[in-house]
């Protein structure tokens, strides 16, 4: 995966994060507000104002802090058949099987 590709999925998590925690008010305390989000820019010609490098270090750092972390065997199978499972699994689900069965991450 190329770094801009990381760095565009790390933005997406970086928001969804943020309006699931602060619903309408999600860009009041997006840690890109300083930088001038670009987002907020979309379909306007602002972008030459926009330090994309910084946007970018900002984003890294963001997800540095909040690593991708998958829920619990046991905690995926209740929530995918709807009933407590008797499986008490504690371990994560590892990354590349988690991404196979199409699980999504939990906010760490």
């Amino acid at each position: 995966m190329t770094e801009f590709t990381q760095t565009m999925k790390d933005w997406h998590r970086m928001c969804k994060a943020m309006t699931e925690k602060n619903s309408y008010d999600a860009c009041i305390s997006c840690p890109l507000e300083y930088y001038g989000c670009p987002a907020v820019y979309e379909g306007f010609d602002t972008y030459k104002d926009v330090n994309f490098e910084a946007v970018g270090e900002r984003i890294a750092e963001w997800a540095a802090e909040h690593p991708v972390v998958y829920p619990t065997w046991g905690a995926w199978l209740s929530k995918t058949y709807g009933k407590p499972s008797s499986i008490l699994l504690s371990e994560e689900i590892p990354t590349d099987i988690a991404e196979k069965l199409g699980i999504e991450p939990k906010e760490g």
